[in-house]
């Protein structure tokens, strides 16, 4: 990306704070464009503290303009054989995005976008763990997790959690979030045995360390119908219980 070597001369002519205050309302994607507008607008912009504040005003939106929602979409294909049909969900699994505020004012989805996330490929399948201030954390063919920016389209790639997961008799779910407490980010690994005896290995994944770390064993069985965790309140939550 091209930066300017001096600031325009229509540019100076404004007060930082007065450029700041505009560029902190602006959308993700206008933001991201003004970084090419001269260095001193690329180090503003650039700056964490820029980023927490613009993710702070832009969180406080009570009609969720700026917000989007992302999702999978699957693909049918439809075989038909003697008048009748049968359903393949074989066909790989899309990421798409529409804004937020037309699902839940317009109750519509129109103008949705296929985004490409990391390691696409029409045969491996996609899901979405979770996604938390911008970032989405993404599991791709049950196989390679990543943390994903669709904005920047910046990710980063999870070492592997050393987890079998076609080991018989047991199943994985994962949940992400943010520890504010440590300002990090964290995913959750939940290895459950759906046999008796139950129980749930975990496995916890800091962004700033780096790598996996064992937390415990729940004597619990988590519900594997409910998904991935979900945060909510600073908190992931699961559905849990004995012999749930």
């Amino acid at each position: 990306m091209a930066v300017e070597d001096e600031d325009p001369p229509s540019v100076v002519t404004f007060p930082t704070e007065i450029i700041l205050e505009i560029l902190l309302r602006l959308p993700v994607e206008s933001v991201l464009r003004c970084k090419s507008v001269c260095k001193s607008w690329y180090s503003l912009i650039s700056d964490p503290h820029f980023v927490k504040c613009h993710l702070a005003i832009s969180t406080r939106s009570n009609y969720y303009r700026q917000h989007r929602l992302v999702f999978n979409y699957t693909e049918r294909n439809i075989i038909k054989f003697d008048n009748s049909s049968v359903f393949s969900t074989n066909q790989g699994t899309r990421i798409e995005s529409c804004n937020l505020h037309d699902v839940l004012y317009d109750n519509s989805v129109n103008n949705a976008l296929e985004l490409d996330y990391p390691f696409k490929h029409p045969s491996k399948r996609v899901s979405i763990v979770g996604s938390c201030n911008g970032l989405v954390c993404i599991d791709v063919d049950k196989d390679v997790l990543y943390i994903w920016n669709p904005s920047t389209r910046i990710s980063y790639r999870l070492p592997p959690t050393g987890t079998s997961r076609n080991r018989v008799g047991w199943y994985v779910l994962y949940g992400f979030g943010y520890d504010e407490s440590t300002d990090d980010y964290k995913v959750v690994e939940l290895y459950n045995r759906f046999i008796e005896p139950c129980e749930t290995f975990i496995k916890i994944y800091s962004l700033k360390g780096g790598n996996w770390k064992n937390i415990d064993v729940c004597p619990h069985r988590y519900s594997f119908s409910d998904g991935h965790g979900k945060f909510c309140n600073g908190a992931l939550h699961w559905a849990a219980g004995r012999g749930l």
